[in-house]
């Protein structure tokens, strides 16, 4: 959780769905139980709504609800039995310069694109600009990446239009 002035703001936080609705005024709204804090209350929060890093000339609003990123695996890691689940990631190659990646640090997924590849475990990623990033260079393990996914309510979890040509494929 990170607090803003007077209005508490919850990031990357897991949930579970109880109910959902429509309001009288047309809007899709999720009743929300927080998992990872048990003495919250649950609350109704609106799945589209204005995104705050965005400016105020950018009026539609976005979706701001996504289910968990997808398991996913290295092409020759792949396990003979996969799991049951809806969708599932398979890398087809190794890390190189401009993949868009997530960076795992401090318990939080940033995104960027790799930017140099320094060592064999090493690689420099370079953060998205404000708004939606700090635009910093940070070195980065490989083990603490994973691949950037967009998720939409029409597409599900698809690989980023820059990196169709063939980073990964989704089943």
């Amino acid at each position: 959780m990170t607090e803003h002035g007077d209005e508490l703001k919850r990031y990357n936080l897991f949930f579970q769905i109880n109910d959902m609705r429509v309001t009288e005024s047309g809007h899709l709204e999720y009743y929300l139980e927080y998992t990872d804090y048990p003495g919250e209350n649950e609350e109704w929060v609106r799945v589209f709504q204005k995104n705050p890093a965005c400016s105020k000339q950018q009026s539609s609003e976005q979706i701001m609800i996504r289910p968990p990123f997808p398991q996913w695996h290295w092409k020759d890691q792949v396990p003979e039995q996969l799991p049951n689940n809806d969708v599932i990631g398979i890398v087809n190659e190794t890390w190189k310069i401009g993949d868009m990646v997530d960076w795992l640090s401090e318990g939080c997924y940033w995104s960027g694109r790799i930017t140099k590849l320094p060592t064999e475990n090493m690689v420099e990623v370079e953060l998205l600009e404000p708004p939606m990033g700090e635009g910093q260079c940070y070195d980065a393990n490989r083990n603490d990446l994973r691949p950037s996914l967009d998720w939409s309510l029409v597409g599900g979890w698809t690989v980023p239009l820059s990196q169709v040509a063939c980073l990964m494929d989704i089943f």
